[in-house]
């Protein structure tokens, strides 16, 4: 059934002119338990990634979508993956992303005696879902620009979202979304969102689910798009599938936009970050900066410490602010040496 629903919707938005089509977490199914999810999860060969991929081919569109994902079946850890996938217009899968951070939320530890438990007030993503270990994953030049790859509970950490940015030159953060209908009332989902497109001066997609899935869980639904400039500038606010539209552009000034299409006008990337040019003002002598110690490439070139020159063919690890290197005359047998 949602694999007929997302059909007319992705069809219904490229009829409309959509280049990309952005799908919400768990598009594939939210069941009512975790057996239930083990049993109806496949692998990224699956019926539901295959169809969609046939999609994107057929029409000719690139689509991001949120689906479960099984393991290997040689793994020890037999949790499944919460993925986001990212196909484009020829069906082909340009990358796929774990969600790293997982949910978990339990108001009925802090019930009051005598108070009866709400099952919506307490999950634990954990128990069944695998956290994933690679980012920031950013694809690079979608119709939409340079798209940064997140999920629903991942918009809670800044620390992902300015990754993104600074390592993985994003302009656009997806965080195709099944937000809680308890933290979406409480003002959380919008609050969350233009905080991560302000702070990273980004676009940010959201597509979001919306519907009682179950007597344990409904979803808030909203999906939105803001601006750099932190403005909500598309909103589904009707309940039940449906689309809405949003023209992103990153360099030009003027909008520039036909004005008998049905589109907001936008604040684009490349303005906002000239007018308030806030990298520029990131005090990384003060803090550290976010991704410093993730591992980048040696490269071939040798480096120099003063009158020393070091060979890239003894460099085994290297970071932006550090490097570890074979030492060619140890004073103990198997010593490195690392500079930070």
């Amino acid at each position: 059934e949602n694999l007929k629903i997302l059909t007319r919707l992705v069809e219904s938005a490229t009829e409309k002119g959509a280049e990309m089509v952005f799908l919400p977490e768990a598009a594939d199914f939210i069941a009512g338990s975790q057996k239930e999810t083990f049993e109806l999860t496949e692998t990224t060969d699956g019926k539901f990634l295959t169809s969609v991929k046939n999609l994107a081919e057929r029409l000719g569109v690139w689509i991001s979508v949120g689906f479960h994902r099984k393991p290997k079946a040689t793994d020890e850890d037999k949790r499944l993956f919460n993925t986001h996938a990212v196909i484009d217009n020829t069906g082909e899968i340009r990358s796929l992303y774990d969600k790293t951070h997982l949910f978990s939320l339990d108001l009925n530890r802090e019930m009051q005696k005598g108070q009866v438990a709400n099952h919506q007030s307490a999950l634990d993503e954990s128990s069944y879902i695998r956290p994933g270990s690679l980012a920031p994953v950013v694809v690079h030049n979608t119709p939409v620009g340079n798209v940064g790859l997140a999920i629903c509970y991942d918009l809670r950490f800044p620390e992902l979202a300015t990754s993104l940015r600074y390592q993985g030159d994003a302009n656009v953060l997806a965080y195709p979304s099944a937000f809680t209908l308890l933290t979406g009332q409480a003002g959380h989902w919008h609050t969350l969102l233009r905080a991560r497109a302000i702070e990273t001066q980004s676009y940010v997609v959201a597509a979001a689910q919306d519907a009682v899935h179950s007597p344990k869980f409904s979803t808030y639904g909203h999906s939105l798009v803001v601006d750099p400039w932190g403005q909500i500038i598309a909103e589904c606010k009707q309940s039940g599938p449906g689309i809405v539209m949003a023209r992103i552009n990153h360099d030009r000034e003027d909008a520039g936009i036909p004005r008998d299409l049905d589109l907001p006008a936008t604040n684009f990337t490349s303005y906002v970050r000239r007018i308030l040019p806030v990298s520029t003002s990131r005090r990384f002598d003060l803090y550290p900066q976010v991704g410093a110690g993730q591992p980048i490439p040696i490269g071939t070139e040798d480096f120099r410490f003063g009158m020393i020159k070091l060979s890239s063919s003894q460099i085994f690890y290297r970071t932006a602010v550090s490097m570890a290197f074979v030492n060619i005359s140890p004073l103990v047998p198997g010593r490195i040496l690392y500079f930070h």
